[in-house]
């Protein structure tokens, strides 16, 4: 799937792409800076800010917030990977800690793919005990 075609039919995502121009557009028009030079050299320097517009921006900004705020607290509908949201799963799907993370099988002479503590992998082969960190495998054939 294209993900540029994701991005621009998602509803959330067009959300996203309209809302940040426009909070950016809201914050410029808060601020006025003006300067006036003679001869090259700086004559005046004045910034004026305005307080209606940035209370506008503080309501657009907190409308913002709310939304995306309830967009990442929302549980995601469909299946979602074994560990998701939850960290001491993840942490225990690994098989060594070390300083180069290795995800994925293992190449240990048995035939079936794995990561982690996978209970079932094919439907001739599944790992049935687990001693001292090493899987055994039973195959049928």
């Amino acid at each position: 799937m294209n993900p540029l075609k994701t991005i621009f039919t998602h509803p959330i995502c067009l959300v996203l792409f309209v809302a940040k121009p426009f909070l950016h557009w809201m914050f410029g028009l808060a601020f006025n800076i003006t300067n006036i030079a003679y001869d090259g050299q700086l004559a005046e320097f004045s910034m004026a800010m305005f307080t209606t517009q940035i209370w506008n921006l503080c309501i657009a900004l907190f409308i913002f917030a709310c939304f995306f705020t309830f967009v990442a607290l929302r549980w995601p509908r469909g299946p979602q990977p074994a560990a998701y949201g939850h960290l001491q799963t993840l942490a225990n799907l690994v098989d060594e800690w070390s300083p180069l993370m290795w995800w994925g099988h293992k190449e240990d002479g048995i035939p079936c793919c794995h990561a982690g503590r996978v209970l079932i992998c094919s439907q001739w082969c599944y790992f049935d005990t687990f001693t001292k960190g090493r899987a055994i495998a039973r195959c049928r054939m």
